[in-house]
């Protein structure tokens, strides 16, 4: 065991800590970004534009607070572009992992019981999750107009020194040539349309299809544009349809959560249903501590390993080394424990997300939270020193008395 780590004085990883790293809520990016801002927003939003310029003060966005609730159709280009501009004004490329890469990193951190080399925050602007199946499609086109050309030559009726001359003139040692070329160029443009590209990744991109660059070099330019948030605003503001490729991808993470914590709440709720019936008076004697508990270790147990084995780990080290998994399932079993005591209506999906955006809590110093969910959230991370607000507006005196 690690003691800097399972001991009292734990932190989070950190991109700085001697920064205010503040995380404000999905509404808050629609809100001040709205034409339709009332005049105290707009004055809440200036503030936040001038303290953003200190550089004691970062901004953090995530692909849950941009995409998860955000409209993605071109029809809405106008509204999600500028959510997506005021990120990138007051965040820069101050980004935080998306939630699948949280899970990974405090799953392997429950493992080993150390600390993972790998950052919740993101200096390089890496909010999104894995987008390699983003270039698979340039992958087929290209091997599909080889074979194109390919066949066309088999057909012409040539002998062997000819079929290898006209070989050589669309291909030569995996690299596309002439028309080969030409046809390639012209269909890459309108599949690397829908994609959120500066001009030099996209030529990088045009070249690993044309097979003079790398696969990896590829995936860099890919990132890199995905990383500019005023690249990817442009590019929605031009009416681009982001549900059509990008927002299945960057949906996928929050989707997977839902389902196994659905799954985790539905296993939760029939066993206790089931003790109901042999015991009706179970309502007064339910621990609900060890019902929680259960949860969160069955939940990080299947995170830590394919096969879901239980881990043998404590409480405490569970809430240490899993901060961000910990804070969002305690917030959920919360939620579902009021809608079980007709303490708030039945749990729906949008409780999911905002209980999502709560794994961010643990890595920042003010988080704006919902205000349903922020009583509930302020005693989970009071630990970590987070401040949890539940109005936008109290994140400017907020900052300001971190400064102080």
């Amino acid at each position: 065991m690690t003691p800097s780590l399972i001991g009292p004085n734990h932190k989070p990883p950190a991109a700085d800590p001697g920064r205010v790293a503040v995380y404000l809520d999905s509404a808050d990016y629609s809100n001040l970004s709205s034409p339709k801002i009332t005049p105290e927003l707009a004055r809440v939003r200036d503030e936040l534009r001038e303290l953003c310029r200190d550089r004691r003060v970062a901004f953090c966005f995530s692909s849950v607070a941009l995409f998860e609730s955000s409209p993605v159709q071109a029809k809405d280009s106008g509204f999600s572009a500028a959510r997506i501009e005021l990120a990138g004004e007051l965040c820069g490329t101050n980004a935080l992992a998306s939630v699948d890469r949280i899970f990974k990193i405090e799953a392997k951190q429950i493992q080993t019981l150390s600390k993972s080399e790998e950052s919740v925050h993101r200096s390089d602007g890496h909010w999104f999750p894995d987008v390699s199946d983003l270039l698979q499609p340039l992958s087929e086109m290209r091997a599909q107009i080889k074979g194109m050309m390919e066949e066309k030559i088999g057909a012409m009726q040539l002998n062997r020194a000819q079929r290898r001359a006209a070989a050589a003139l669309t291909s030569r040692h995996g690299v596309l040539r002439g028309s080969a070329l030409s046809g390639l160029s012209q269909a890459s443009e309108a599949e690397l349309a829908g994609l959120p590209l500066r001009q030099k990744d996209m030529a990088i991109i045009q070249r690993y299809m044309a097979g003079q660059a790398t696969r990896e070099a590829a995936e860099a330019a890919l990132l890199s544009s995905l990383a500019d948030l005023p690249t990817l605003a442009k590019w929605i503001r031009n009416g681009n349809d982001m549900s059509l490729r990008l927002a299945p991808i960057l949906r996928k993470p929050a989707a997977d959560f839902v389902a196994k914590a659905q799954a985790g709440l539905d296993q939760t709720l029939s066993a206790r249903q089931a003790a109901l019936r042999v015991n009706p008076q179970l309502d007064r004697q339910t621990d609900w501590n060890a019902m929680r508990a259960g949860l969160l270790r069955d939940f990080i147990s299947k995170n830590a390993s394919q096969s879901g084995a239980v881990l043998a780990r404590s409480d405490d080290e569970r809430e240490t080394l899993c901060p961000g998994t910990s804070t969002t399932m305690t917030l959920l079993f919360a939620q579902f424990k009021k809608a079980i005591l007709g303490g708030r209506p039945p749990i729906v999906a949008s409780d999911f997300g905002d209980c999502l955006h709560a794994i961010y809590a643990p890595y920042v110093s003010i988080f704006r939270a919902d205000k349903r969910t922020t009583p509930d959230l302020r005693p989970l991370v009071a630990r970590w020193g987070t401040t949890v607000t539940q109005r936008v507006d109290d994140v400017p005196g907020l900052i300001k008395a971190r400064l102080a």
